[in-house]
C-alpha cells in the first residue's frame, strides 16, 4: 500500500512537532533561526528516509510476490506439502535435536510426540488407544520433563517463515533467461532435490543477510526432509551491482550448504518488471483458458485423427467393394456369354 500525499504531509508534521518538541526551551537569541533552519533540514532528511523505508518495503513486498507468482506460473514450480509458513517446536532427546509440527511428529515405539494445531502444545500420545499421557503447554522458556524413564527438553513455541518452498525441484528444467537470471553462485552436487526452499531480498547489499536466513533455514528444514533440499537465493542486481559481488567469497560464507544464488538483472523476469504490480489473476486467468483450450484442441486432434482413420478404412472398404464389383460383373458377363 503506497503512502498517499495526506499520509506524507501527516508524516512530516509529526516529525516536525517532536522535533520542534524535542528542541523547545534550546533555541535562544539569535541562535533560534540557525536553529530551525537546521532542523527543518534534519527533518527532510528524515521524511525522506522513512518514505524511502516505506517504499522500499512496499516494492519488496511485491518483488517477492512476483517471484513466486512467476515461479508457479510460468515456469511450473510445484508448491511443497510443507507450508511456508508454521509454528514449530524443539525438542532435545540425547542430546539430538529434534522438531514438531502441526504436520510433523516425532514416532518413537510405543508413544508419539506431536504439536496442538490450535495452541501448540507438545503432547505425548500412546500409540495404542491415543491417549495423551503428557502435554506440555505453551510456555516461554524450555521445560525438562521425563517421561517412560526418558528425559525431554521441550522448547516453547517459535514460528517460522520462509519466502517460498516448492517441491521436486530439477536444475535440469529451470528454463531461465540468461540474460534476466544470473548465477552468483552455485553449490548442488545433485540436479534433482525433493524439496526447494527460497529467500528473497530486493537489494543486492542484503546478500549476507540472505544466506544467512538460508542457512537457518537449513536447520530446521533438513531435520524435516532427511537433508533432501536445495537452498535458493533470489536477489535484485542493477547494472552495477554484478561486478560489486564478486567481492564475496561464496564458498567460504555458504559452506556445504546446497545451494544457489541468483541475480534477477535490474527487475525483469520472464519479460516482465516485476518491481511493480502485476495482476497475477488476470494471468492466472489466462493459463486456465490456455490449458482449457489446448485440452479442447488435443481433443481435436484427437477426433480428427480418428476420423482421418476412419475416412482411410472407408476409402480403403470403398477401393475393394468396386474391385470386387467390377470382377463380378465382369465374372457374369463372360458366364452370359458362355452360356449363349
Amino acid at each position: 500500500m503506497y503512502l498517499t500525499n495526506i499520509e506524507i504531509i501527516q508524516l512530516k508534521k509529526d516529525l516536525m512537532s517532536t522535533t520542534a518538541s524535542n528542541s523547545k526551551g534550546n533555541n535562544i537569541g539569535n541562535n533560534s533561526q540557525n536553529t530551525i533552519g537546521i532542523n527543518s533540514a534534519k527533518i527532510s532528511d528524515i521524511v525522506s528516509k522513512e518514505i524511502r523505508k516505506i517504499k522500499n518495503g512496499e516494492i519488496g513486498v511485491k518483488f517477492e510476490e512476483n517471484i513466486r507468482k512467476t515461479l508457479e506460473l510460468e515456469y511450473n514450480w510445484k508448491v511443497a506439502d510443507i507450508p511456508r509458513h508454521f509454528f514449530y517446536r524443539q525438542i532435545i532427546y540425547k542430546g539430538k535435536s529434534y522438531y514438531i509440527t502441526p504436520f510433523l511428529q516425532i514416532d518413537a515405539t510405543t508413544f508419539i510426540i506431536k504439536m496442538n494445531n490450535e495452541n501448540y502444545s507438545c503432547q505425548f500420545v500412546l500409540k495404542e488407544g491415543e491417549k495423551i499421557v503428557l502435554e506440555i503447554a505453551e510456555n516461554n522458556n524450555a521445560i525438562q520433563k521425563i517421561y517412560d524413564g526418558k528425559t525431554f527438553v521441550v522448547y516453547p513455541p517459535k514460528e517460522y517463515e520462509v519466502d517460498g518452498l516448492y517441491q521436486d525441484f530439477n536444475y535440469d528444467e529451470l528454463g531461465f533467461d540468461a540474460d534476466e537470471v544470473k548465477i552468483l553462485f552455485k553449490n548442488i552436487n545433485a540436479s534433482q532435490y525433493e524439496y526447494c526452499i527460497i529467500e528473497i531480498k530486493l537489494n543486492s547489499n542484503k546478500i549476507e543477510e540472505l544466506i544467512q536466513q538460508l542457512k537457518a533455514d537449513k536447520i530446521i528444514i533438513d531435520k524435516m526432509v532427511k537433508n533432501n533440499a536445495v537452498y535458493i537465493g533470489f536477489v535484485n542486481l542493477t547494472k552495477n551491482d554484478f561486478n560489486a559481488l564478486t567481492i564475496y567469497d561464496y564458498s567460504v560464507i555458504c559452506n556445504d550448504m546446497p545451494c544457489i544464488i541468483f541475480g534477477i538483472n535490474n527487475g525483469t523476469f520472464c519479460e516482465r518488471n516485476i518491481m511493480d504490480t502485476i495482476d497475477w489473476k488476470l494471468i492466472t486467468d489466462f493459463f486456465v483458458f490456455k490449458d482449457e483450450f489446448n485440452t479442447f484442441r488435443n481433443e481435436f486432434n484427437t477426433f480428427r485423427n480418428e476420423f482421418n482413420t476412419f475416412r482411410n478404412e472407408f476409402n480403403s472398404s470403398k477401393d475393394e467393394l468396386k474391385k470386387e464389383l467390377k470382377e463380378f460383373i465382369h465374372n457374369e458377363f463372360i458366364n452370359n456369354r458362355s452360356c449363349s
